[in-house]
């Protein structure tokens, strides 16, 4: 490549001493040294090739014979962290499967978003990222197959190479039998109080205390008694606590005095999670 591209700067060269005849023997020296030079560089040093896997580089070619393949610089955010903005799925039922190594991993089957999907984990399971969204929560392990799913439960996750890297509980099985209303936010825009909610991220288990055509008011707080409006402008699922099944469902299903989880982006409610007896 170098001896081309040589060739094409000596024409250029001698182009420029035919058009100028007042180009001396110092410039025209000067000239070629610098050709030279830059040949040179460019046989000590040749331009680096990169092979991008996802978000990371996987290996650099300094040239045919020389491949460093250990390098791996990252170039976008960590996967296996979760963010405010991450998806969300309510889990319809969960299993294992086994991988291209024989090993034993745990998948999920959820509505995220509307549609079905399956959330499979590797063999070394994902980061359980819940710290203190939920009181008392212990954090759960994934690895080699180990199921702590249950049906009608949410999530926050995120994907690495196809597989659950990491993941954040919103509403677990204990909450959902138990009645145990709550309400969660970021605390963005202010601590919540009876006026504040508004949240890049807000959670609630509680009473639908009225209904209207295009919102509820909801009273996740049952001990001060603070209602919520809560937009109906996202993905209905209702979950049957007696069969313990979870389908999709739209806003009729949706009753005044009944149970229902939200999980808000703003002024956007994405899931709307109906809970009967």
């Amino acid at each position: 490549m170098c001896m081309k591209i040589a060739f094409i700067l000596l024409l250029i060269l001698v182009f420029i001493v035919l058009s100028l005849k007042k180009l001396n023997i110092v410039s025209l020296s000067f000239l070629l040294s610098m050709l030279l030079f830059i040949v040179y560089l460019d046989s000590v040093f040749p331009l680096l090739k990169f092979e991008l896997k996802g978000d990371e580089v996987i290996s650099i070619n300094l040239n045919d014979e020389y491949k460093v393949g250990a390098a791996v610089i990252t170039l976008g955010t960590d996967d296996a962290d979760i963010y405010n903005y991450s998806p969300v799925g309510v889990i319809i039922n969960s299993g294992t499967y086994v991988n291209d190594e024989g090993d034993k991993c745990l998948s999920l089957k959820m509505f995220s978003g509307g549609e079905e999907k399956e959330l499979l984990f590797d063999n070394d399971g994902a980061t359980d990222r819940t710290n203190g969204w939920i009181d008392g929560y212990v954090n759960r392990d994934t690895k080699n197959g180990v199921n702590p799913f249950s049906t009608g439960e949410v999530l926050q996750y995120s994907e690495r190479d196809g597989k659950c890297a990491a993941f954040r509980i919103l509403l677990t099985k204990e909450q959902i039998y138990n009645n145990d209303y709550y309400e969660k936010n970021l605390a963005d825009y202010g601590a919540l109080s009876e006026e504040l909610f508004y949240s890049e991220l807000y959670t609630s288990l509680g009473i639908v205390d009225k209904k209207f055509s295009d919102k509820i008011l909801l009273m996740g707080n049952t001990i001060q008694g603070y209602l919520r409006t809560i937009p109906l402008n996202g993905s209905v699922y209702v979950y049957d606590r007696r069969t313990k099944v979870l389908i999709k469902g739209d806003n009729s299903d949706i009753e005044q005095g009944g149970s229902v989880f939200v999980q808000m982006r703003y002024g956007i409610a994405n899931t709307v999670l109906v809970i009967r007896n």
